[in-house]
């Protein structure tokens, strides 16, 4: 069968930068401290902190249950597009060792990144394989674009556009294109939008992916994959073991600061990217959190936990908690620990696929 992209007749186009450009330590300070300081998932008990009371919800983690829902944004590629071919291999390892580590994972789309010449029906069937091994597809708009930079209506626009082979494609298996998450994990610049926008999204069936564990593959990803085309071993390497490493760490945090929260442990959402450095090393990370005493949950499952059952109202994503926190009066934040200081130093060249062999 033959695919072709959305009738882009009645639509205004929005080029964003898919990832942020890696060597930009000023952008990554900011994502880092602001953007990302807290996790979404947290946002909406704070109020716990100031004193006030938490709305009952369905479940709560057991004693010794811990429970970890992992999602994987920008399909079909995070970062930078090796064509087809690698894409293929990629999409084929990356899905092999979630299958191993029996990850009911969430998989979330960027369909503007199936449109390439000669590519379309490639780039479709890497999706279906991720339908036909009974995991779900989620929409990530359809180029990326942050809803803090973009009108209402032109990202409202971009959900449309983003969901169209997605639907399709869950659609015969039985299912229903039911995820949404903000790309940059911004949720709009005003209370406003953001309200709008979360009614718009409820009527067409979605819910909002949060995040509580968030370790930048993306980051290291750029760095790894200029390693791995130069068939530098050992600093593909490092690159694997300090991502491993700033994993976790995050994961630490995540954990410290639900338990000062909830008084408890909490199921976590796990964020991540299909890129090479996740094809490559799902299986190290997967050990390494079976280790910690998690098990694989589905979003489904994770989000039944109670912590993801407060009033949503104060809610607008990572990018206004430290704001949000100071007004309920949460004045001794925890910092979010940082990205290693040596990755800035090493080369980031955007297009590695084009060295010479």
């Amino acid at each position: 069968m033959s695919w072709r992209g959305p009738d882009l007749g009645s639509y205004s186009m929005v080029h964003n930068q898919a990832s942020p450009k890696p060597g930009a330590a000023a952008f990554v300070g900011a994502f880092m401290n602001l953007a990302s300081l807290f996790p979404l998932a947290l946002v909406p008990v704070v109020a716990l902190a100031a004193g006030a009371p938490a709305r009952e919800g369905p479940t709560s983690v057991g004693q010794g249950d811990r429970m970890m829902a992992v999602t994987i944004d920008d399909l079909p590629i995070n970062g930078i597009d090796p064509g087809l071919p690698a894409l293929t291999a990629l999409n084929e390892r990356l899905l092999a060792a979630v299958k191993r580590h029996g990850a009911p994972v969430v998989g979330f789309v960027n369909e503007s990144k199936l449109y390439r010449p000669g590519e379309v029906d490639g780039r479709i069937a890497l999706l279906r394989a991720w339908v036909e091994q009974g995991l779900e597809l989620g929409n990530h708009t359809y180029s990326h674009v942050s809803f803090n930079r973009v009108s209402r209506t032109v990202f409202e626009e971009e959900v449309v556009r983003g969901e169209t082979v997605s639907r399709l494609l869950l659609k015969e298996r039985g299912q229903q294109l039911r995820w949404f998450r903000h790309p940059f994990l911004d949720a709009g610049a005003t209370a406003e939008d953001r309200a709008g926008f979360e009614q718009f999204l409820a009527a067409r069936g979605y819910r909002i992916a949060p995040v509580t564990v968030d370790c930048s593959d993306w980051y290291f990803a750029y760095r790894y994959a200029v390693a791995k085309r130069k068939g530098d071993a050992v600093l593909m390497e490092r690159i694997a073991s300090g991502n491993l490493t700033e994993c976790d760490s995050q994961i630490d945090y995540a954990e410290a600061f639900a338990k000062r929260l909830f008084g408890r442990e909490i199921a976590h959402v796990f964020l991540m990217h299909e890129n090479e450095l996740s094809a490559d090393h799902f299986g190290r990370l997967a050990e390494r959190m079976k280790a910690r005493g998690y098990r694989f949950v589905s979003l489904d499952e994770a989000m039944a936990d109670n912590a993801y059952g407060q009033d949503p109202s104060g809610r607008a994503g990572p990018s206004w908690i430290v704001p949000w926190t100071a007004t309920e009066g949460m004045t001794d934040v925890p910092q979010r620990p940082g990205l290693p200081a040596w990755l800035e130093t090493l080369e980031t060249d955007r297009s590695p696929y084009d060295l010479p062999d």
